[in-house]
């Protein structure tokens, strides 16, 4: 594979990766794979040329905190991703979790902060014989703070804000993002719990008595669906006899900027979003450009056979029903050990009962979390497709998707 075709990939080496003194790529690898290689002092120079072998032509790419900071003297993490401790509820405990969230952002991490802990609005305050804010009210302090250090020119930062279904404030927490200002630098979960399903479950179980039971129900194939995990026996037994160094092994991330560095590969569990696309991407200053970008596959596929139409496999995100993004991703989570992040995109005007099938699907599925994304005009698009680019076989349609982290 050709490295910096596009130019939002030349783009996205410069303003994410590229460290002083680096002038193409291979520079940034050398760094890379000479650091990583640096815990290995008997045999440095071995397993640095083991790494640079394998990140030339992007044959492996390491996350985006690796990329841009192994090898520097600076103060930086090697992690995307951090779930944060449990907020106390208390003034002094907030700010101390806020603080811990800002220094971890500080140096390039992303957070995920569970703001259940907090007591709900208007609940009185015994000490200082005030009102409760709210946990919703406090996460507006982690989003200036995310605010505050994407203006100094920190990485943009991605947090996850979460809060259990049966929290006074749930549904404050849901409605939240109706107003276009509020806590931009969120993305927003609900924590469903088991009684939350096994209630609902119930409740279907009486209407069935009432109404009787869905069509097509095969009772004994239905209630013998398990969601096993399982590992070959000799890693079993290797486990048995001699432990495991690492207690997490796979993980499926979003790669949606590093995805963009390798030629707009796809990225992630996800589909290809369009052949023809274009990307809003955001400044250091605020602003946003525009770009059009084309999936890496069919730029091969034109270069070797000119306009002829491409296979089948050429399915882009919007010509994928979402029960089969679902079935793709409970595919392949059997064999992840960690998480998967997943999103699905959906049409703008998706019933409600649809959208409730979808997740309710999901849980049927055991798997551990998926997100929707529903063009709308309060948080607008960050893709798009080139309607006047497309092929008949592109045709649907068009939606948007937030690809967020690297």
């Amino acid at each position: 594979m050709k490295d910096q075709q596009p130019t939002i990939s030349r783009l996205v080496w410069e303003t994410r990766y590229r460290a002083e003194g680096e002038t193409d790529l291979d520079a940034t690898r050398q760094r890379v794979a000479c650091a990583l290689a640096s815990v290995e002092p008997a045999a440095r120079e071995v397993w640095a040329a083991r790494y640079l072998d394998v990140l030339k032509g992007f044959r492996f790419l390491p996350g985006g905190r690796i990329l841009a900071g192994a090898g520097l003297d600076r103060d930086l993490t090697l992690f995307n991703c951090f779930v944060m401790g449990p907020i106390p509820d208390d003034l002094s405990g907030i700010f101390e979790s806020l603080r811990d969230a800002a220094l971890t952002m500080q140096q390039g991490g992303g957070v995920g902060c569970d703001f259940s802990t907090l007591r709900p609005a208007g609940l009185r305050a015994r000490r200082v014989g005030g009102t409760a804010s709210g946990s919703v009210f406090f996460m507006g302090l982690w989003d200036c703070m995310c605010a505050t250090l994407l203006s100094t020119g920190v990485r943009r930062g991605a947090m996850m804000g979460t809060l259990r279904c049966d929290h006074p404030d749930i549904e404050v927490f849901i409605d939240a993002k109706r107003d276009a200002k509020a806590l931009r630098n969120f993305n927003l979960s609900v924590l469903v719990t088991n009684d939350f399903m096994h209630a609902a479950y119930r409740t279907s179980v009486a209407l069935a008595v009432e109404k009787g039971p869905f069509p097509y129900l095969v009772r004994d194939a239905y209630l013998a669906a398990p969601f096993v995990r399982r590992l070959p026996e000799d890693i079993r037994a290797g486990i048995a006899s001699g432990g495991i160094r690492n207690s997490h092994l796979t993980a499926i991330a979003p790669t949606g900027t590093i995805s963009l560095l390798a030629n707009n590969l796809s990225s992630g569990i996800e589909p290809v979003f369009s052949r023809v696309q274009y990307r809003r991407v955001r400044t250091v200053a605020g602003q946003s450009d525009r770009y059009r970008v084309e999936d890496d596959a069919v730029r091969l596929w034109r270069e070797r056979f000119g306009r002829q139409p491409g296979p089948p496999a050429f399915v882009a995100a919007h010509e994928v029903a979402p029960e089969d993004h679902l079935a793709m991703q409970a595919a392949v989570a059997p064999y992840v050990d960690n998480a998967i992040s997943k999103t699905i995109n959906v049409p703008a005007g998706i019933p409600f009962a649809s959208f409730e099938r979808l997740y309710r699907r999901a849980y049927d599925l055991g798997l551990k979390g998926c997100t929707t994304f529903r063009p709308n005009p309060v948080t607008g698009e960050i893709l798009s497709q080139d309607l006047e680019a497309r092929t008949p076989e592109a045709s649907g349609p068009c939606c948007g998707s937030e690809r967020e982290g690297d």
